[in-house]
């Protein structure tokens, strides 16, 4: 069970604040940790759970993004390491996408969750397409996590020399890249 980075108690679930405390390594973790302990769902806590998990990752992508930032003035002012700089950016675009399908997933959870008297095959099938939606997003959400907990341990490029000497590269797939064929 994660503990509490202050007082070391052991804690079944994560606030935003708790993760201000930690490496952002930790701080993914614990996120992954906690969505694994609490899983989304279309019962009657699934909506509070989605929103929940939001704002855990919500919380980590700005945090992440503000962490570049302050790492790139480092680089600009006193030549740290560019590393952070770029594990933290990349990071943060697989934790966007699992913003992305946990609204999804909310959408989802409405639909199932909505009165129906209808019994028809119709309506059955219909109820069975939003639970299949559900289950894929959460699905992809597991997946977008397990990219930018790679992405911030895979080993990254250098940094550019100068700004005129920035050029887009082609589409390489990502050495992080977790998706299945289905």
């Amino acid at each position: 069970m994660p503990r509490h980075p202050r007082t070391g108690k052991p804690i079944a679930t994560y606030t935003s604040p708790d993760l201000d405390d930690m490496t952002a390594d930790a701080a993914l973790d614990a996120v992954i940790a906690d969505i694994r302990s609490h899983p989304g769902g279309a019962g009657p806590s699934g909506f509070f759970t989605a929103l929940r998990h939001i704002d855990l990752i919500s919380h980590l992508a700005l945090r992440f993004a503000g962490d570049a930032v302050h790492h790139l003035d480092e680089h600009r002012q006193m030549g740290a390491p560019w590393r952070p700089v770029e594990a933290l950016t990349t990071a943060a675009v697989p934790l966007s996408r699992a913003q992305y399908h946990y609204t999804h997933v909310m959408a989802a959870i409405a639909a199932i969750g909505r009165p129906n008297t209808d019994t028809s095959m119709a309506a059955r099938l219909d109820g069975l397409e939003h639970r299949s939606t559900l289950h894929g997003h959460l699905r992809a959400v597991e997946e977008s996590l397990a990219e930018a907990r790679c992405t911030l341990t895979a080993p990254v490029s250098a940094p550019p020399r100068t700004a005129s000497a920035i050029e887009l590269p082609a589409a390489m797939p990502s050495p992080c890249d977790v998706r299945r064929i289905r």
